[in-house]
């Protein structure tokens, strides 16, 4: 699965409507507990752990790739 789809799965929209520029600034659907529920998934599917910094910085598409490409997981 990838990265667009999960978002796009947990968020309940559209994969095509996840783009480079998404966020919980400009997707409705990205709330505060939909944001638990994605940090969750992502902690799950990919098998990483986020500190709380980590999980209130991840607000976007493009800030989540950058975390997990730190933590090298492959996507």
């Amino acid at each position: 699965m990838t990265l667009k789809k999960l978002i796009a799965d947990v968020l309940r929209i559209d994969e095509s409507d996840v783009t480079e520029e998404s966020s919980s600034k400009t997707l409705k659907a990205w709330n505060s507990s939909r944001h638990v529920e994605l940090v969750m998934a992502i902690e799950k599917h990919y098998k990483v752990r986020f500190g709380s910094a980590e999980i209130a910085a991840l607000q976007s598409f493009r800030q989540i790739r950058e975390m997990l490409t730190k933590k090298d997981v492959v996507m």
